[in-house]
């Protein structure tokens, strides 16, 4: 939550209707007389506490962008002080990162809300300044699990798609449209947290070991070619005389 909003208050069941909406419609879908008229408030009271829409989606954003960054710092954290200050596996990186955003639909609705919300936020590439609480409040959690990656091995530029890859797959998890249990026919249950966290966590993972691996490849070719302008040239034979 907001701390600077009582849960409870008339501001935070704002923040609740439109988070809700928001989620449902995406910024463009939604007025502020919409989200009044969810909340049980009066559209000057809902202008009173937030002003424009754009405040009100601002805000909307900013209140669960600390809490969810500062979980995936913490579990970073405890993952390095159980290794001593010696680096990280790449699985152990992931895990860290997925484990408490995927907790977090677990919590409430409130949250499932938030992630699907953040799904509607590619439409405002127009409006970057709209989602600038959480820019904020992620870029250094983004750094810091780059860092990491860097230290178990990977090349800084490969380590930053890595991590956009997995930011983005976050999201999309919590995005409900395809009904598993229905399309597997039982066979899998999207609501056994853990079984969701550990296949989550391994299929990112391969595609590390994949990004790992053009790395290699990539050096590779550079060491072979450079070998090769290396090597002197063969001297042609000369021809004999008649």
């Amino acid at each position: 939550m907001d701390g600077s909003i009582d849960a409870g208050s008339t501001a935070a069941r704002i923040l609740d209707a439109a988070e809700q909406l928001f989620a449902l419609r995406g910024y463009h879908g939604v007025s502020i007389r919409e989200v009044a008229t969810r909340s049980n408030t009066e559209l000057s009271l809902t202008r009173y506490h937030f002003g424009s829409k754009d405040e009100l989606f601002r805000r909307v954003v900013a209140r669960r962008a600390g809490p969810v960054t500062q979980a995936t710092f913490r579990s970073l954290t405890e993952a390095l002080a159980s290794k001593r200050g010696r680096p990280l596996t790449v699985e152990a990186i992931v895990r860290a990162f997925v484990m408490p955003i995927a907790t977090l639909p677990m919590l409430d609705a409130g949250w499932r809300h938030y992630l699907k919300l953040m799904i509607h936020s590619d439409s405002l590439s127009e409006r970057p300044e709209l989602l600038e609480p959480l820019r904020d409040a992620y870029a250094p959690v983004f750094v810091r699990y780059v860092d990491e990656l860097v230290r178990a091995g990977y090349q800084r530029e490969r380590a930053c798609w890595l991590m956009y890859f997995i930011h983005w797959m976050m999201g999309h998890m919590a995005f409900e449209v395809y009904e598993l249990e229905k399309l597997s026919h039982g066979l899998c249950d999207s609501s056994n947290h853990a079984a969701l966290v550990d296949h989550l966590a391994r299929f990112i993972v391969g595609g590390a070991d994949a990004l790992r691996q053009g790395e290699l490849s990539s050096a590779r070719v550079v060491i072979d070619a450079s070998r090769a302008a290396r090597k002197p040239a063969k001297a042609k034979p000369r021809r004999k005389r008649s």
